[in-house]
C-alpha cells in the first residue's frame, strides 16, 4: 500500500499544482468579471453559466468516464481498440451537442421564461458554443487521463483558463467588456484550446486507421457503459445548480451575484475534489477483490482529508479577503461562503469514493441517487429561498450535499459486501 500511496501522492501532487493554477486563473477571471461588470450584469453571467454547467453534462462526465473505463489500453487490450473507444466517445459528444443546440434554438423563450429573466436570451448563442467547446476540451483532457499521462494533463489543463483571463483583461482594458461578450470569450477559449492542444488527437483519431465497424461497436459499448452515468452527471449538476436557478427566478440579479461570488470562492474545493477523482478513479476501475477496494478507499480518504484540512483558510479568512478582493458591495458573500464551505468539504471527503460504484458498474444506482436529490432540490430551494433568501439557499446546499454523501456511503458499503474476497495462500491455509 505504501508504494501505491506514494505514486498516488505523486500523481495527485502534479494534478493539485495544475488544479491550483487552473483555480487561480478561474478566480482571476471571475474577479475581472466582478470588477468589469455591474452587479446586475454579473448576476446575468452567473445565471447563464448555470445553464451552461447543466447542459454541458450532456457531453461531459458520463461519456468521459465511459472512455476512461473502456479506453485505457489495459482495459481495451490494444491501442487500436482504445482509439476506437475514443472515436466512439467523440461521436456521442457531437450527437448530444446537436441535441443541446436543438433544445436551446427551439425553446429559448421557454428556458429564459422558467428562469424569469427574458434578457438571458441574448446569452444563449454563446452558451451553445460553450457546450461544444467544453465537449471537445474535456475529450482532450480525458484522453490524457485514460493514458495515465498525469504530467502532460497537469501542464495542459490550465490552458483554457489562461487564454480566458488574457482575453478578459484585454476587453476590460479596452472598456468593452459586457456580460454577453464574457460568455462568448469563455466559449471561444474552450473551443480554441481544444483545437490547438488536441491537434495530435484530431489527426490520430480522425485521419489515421479509421475502422468503421469496430467504431460503431465501440459506440454501443460506450453508451451501455455511460448512459446511466451521463444521466447521473446531468442530474447531479442540475441539483447542484438548482440554487442559482431558484435564486434567478425569485431574487434580484444583485443577490444572485452575491451568492455566486461566495460559490466562486469555494470553487477551489470542488476542483480539488475533481483532481482527486481524476487521479484515483482510473486506479479503481479494474479492481475486483474486497481487500483491494479497502486499500484504495484508505488511500483516497487519506488524500481527501489532507486536502480538506488545507482548505480551512478559505472559511477562516473569508471575512477579510472577500470584501478586499470583491468590494464592499459583496460583503454579504462572507456569511454565504462560511456556510457553503461545509457542504463542499463533506463532498470533497466522501464523493471521490464514487469510483467504487464506477468500478462495479452500478451506474444505475448512482443515477437513482442523483435523480432523487434532483426531485428534492427544487421544492427545498424554493421554500428555503422564500424563507431565508441567499442564506437559506446556502444551508439547503449543505443539507443536500450531506444527504448525497450519506446515500453514497450506504451504497458503497452495500456494494463492498458483495465484492469477492481474495483467496488465502496455501501457506496461510496450511494446505
Amino acid at each position: 500500500m505504501k508504494s501505491d500511496l506514494r505514486v498516488d501522492f505523486k500523481h495527485t501532487s502534479w494534478m493539485v499544482l495544475s488544479t491550483g493554477a487552473n483555480a487561480a486563473l478561474g478566480f482571476i477571471g471571475g474577479l475581472v468579471l466582478l470588477k468589469g461588470l455591474s452587479q446586475e450584469d454579473y448576476g446575468l453571467v452567473s445565471s447563464a453559466l448555470a445553464v451552461f454547467l447543466v447542459a454541458q453534462e450532456l457531453v461531459g462526465r458520463g461519456i468521459n468516464d465511459s472512455m476512461i473505463r473502456l479506453g485505457t489500453e489495459a482495459a481495451a487490450g490494444s491501442v487500436e481498440r482504445s482509439n476506437d473507444v475514443f472515436r466512439a466517445g467523440l461521436i456521442l459528444k457531437v450527437f448530444f451537442c446537436s441535441i443541446a443546440f436543438a433544445g436551446l434554438m427551439a425553446f429559448p423563450q421557454a428556458i429564459v421564461g422558467l428562469l424569469g429573466r427574458p434578457e438571458l436570451a441574448d446569452g444563449l448563442p454563446g452558451v451553445m458554443l460553450a457546450i461544444l467547446g467544453f465537449g471537445l476540451w474535456s475529450f482532450v483532457l480525458t484522453r490524457r487521463q485514460a493514458r495515465l499521462e498525469f504530467g502532460t494533463l497537469a501542464m495542459i489543463q490550465p490552458a483554457s483558463n489562461l487564454l480566458r483571463v488574457a482575453l478578459l483583461l484585454v476587453f476590460l482594458f479596452l472598456g468593452s467588456l459586457t456580460w454577453t461578450r464574457a460568455i462568448w470569450i469563455i466559449s471561444g477559449c474552450l473551443f480554441t484550446s481544444a483545437l490547438i492542444v488536441g491537434i495530435g488527437d484530431w489527426i490520430e483519431l480522425l485521419f489515421q486507421n479509421w475502422r468503421l465497424r469496430p467504431v460503431l461497436a465501440a459506440v454501443a459499448d460506450v453508451w451501455r457503459c455511460g448512459g446511466w452515468n451521463m444521466l447521473a452527471a446531468f442530474a447531479f449538476t442540475a441539483y447542484s445548480r438548482m440554487d442559482i436557478f431558484v435564486l434567478t427566478s425569485q431574487a434580484s440579479n444583485s443577490e444572485v451575484a452575491t451568492y455566486n461570488a461566495a460559490w466562486q470562492v469555494l470553487t477551489i474545493v470542488d476542483l480539488c475534489n475533481v483532481t482527486i477523482m481524476t487521479v484515483m478513479i482510473p486506479k479503481v476501475c479494474h479492481l475486483i477483490h474486497y481487500e483491494d477496494f479497502v486499500s484504495w478507499t484508505r488511500r483516497t480518504l487519506t488524500l481527501t482529508t489532507a486536502v480538506a484540512l488545507l482548505s480551512l483558510p478559505l472559511v477562516l479568512l473569508a471575512g477579510w479577503y472577500i470584501p478586499l478582493l470583491f468590494g464592499v458591495e459583496y460583503t454579504g458573500a462572507v456569511a454565504v461562503a462560511r456556510i457553503l464551505y461545509w457542504g463542499n468539504t463533506v463532498s470533497l471527503i466522501v464523493f471521490p469514493l464514487v469510483g467504487i460504484l464506477y468500478a462495479k458498474r452500478y451506474f444505475h444506482l448512482i443515477a437513482a441517487m442523483h435523480l432523487t436529490l434532483l426531485a428534492l432540490s427544487f421544492p427545498a430551494y424554493k421554500w428555503a429561498v422564500g424563507f431565508g433568501g441567499i442564506v437559506g439557499a446556502a444551508w439547503t446546499t449543505v443539507g443536500l450535499r450531506t444527504v448525497a454523501s450519506v446515500l453514497l456511503v450506504v451504497a458503497i458499503v452495500w456494494c463492498l459486501r458483495n465484492a469477492p474476497r481474495r483467496a488465502l495462500s496455501a501457506a496461510k491455509t496450511g494446505a
